[in-house]
Formats: C-alpha cells, structure tokens, sequence
C-alpha cells in the first residue's frame, strides 16, 4: 500500500511539469499606452501549425502550450502597423516575456523586429 501512494504521488508531481512554452507580453502604442484586442497569431515553422490570442483590456496577452520549436509571430490591431518577429525560437518549458511596441499607421504597412525576449525565472 505504501508503494502504491507513493507512486501515485510521484505521478502527480510528473503530471504536473510541461515541456511546452509560454509566451506572454504587452502590447503598446509609441507613448507606451496599452492596445487592448490585438490579435497575436503565432505560427510554428517547423509544422505549420497556428496560434492566436487577442490582448486584454490591459493590453496584455499569453499564449500557453507552445511546442518547442521556430516561429513567426504577427500582431495586428486596427490603426497600427502590423508588426512581424520572425525566427523566435522556443525550448522545452520556456516562459518568455516578449512585449511589443506598435507604430500608428496604416494596416497594410508592416514592420518587422528581429530580436527581443526575455527568459523569465520558474
């Protein structure tokens, strides 16, 4: 019986630990105001696969589970450029802080960041 719970504890704890990253953030304007419902889609270049979150009222977003791997994050919001951050590479349970600064312009215009993240501390 001892055996048993111990290894039913020793699951649990297993359970609990993901190899999948986070990536969270704000989004502001130049003057470093917040800019509620922008769309974030992040797309996994290894698989094609495709995330999407929107910003909250404060203008901050997370994207939970992410497979280790490259990608490509896009984030637009109406009135701003839409900015482009390509070559993001995620590892196992990385919990990133990425926050980003949109410029006022037109949708059509698009700008592209080539590094900045930062590794937060579990």
């Amino acid at each position: 019986m001892k055996i048993f719970l111990a290894l039913l504890a020793l699951s649990a704890t297993l359970s609990a630990q993901d190899f999948r990253a986070t990536l969270s953030g704000q989004i502001t304007d130049q003057s470093h105001a917040a800019i509620p419902g922008a769309n974030i889609k992040v797309t996994n270049l290894n698989n094609n696969a495709i995330k999407e979150a929107k910003s909250n009222s404060g203008g901050f977003y997370t994207l939970p589970y992410l497979d280790p791997g490259d990608y490509l994050i896009e984030i637009t919001s109406s009135g701003f450029q839409t900015l482009k951050r390509d070559s993001l590479t995620l590892r196992v349970a990385d919990k990133l802080n990425m926050p980003f600064e949109l410029t006022v312009g037109q949708m059509s215009q698009e700008v592209t960041v080539t590094s900045q993240q930062e590794i937060l501390d579990t």
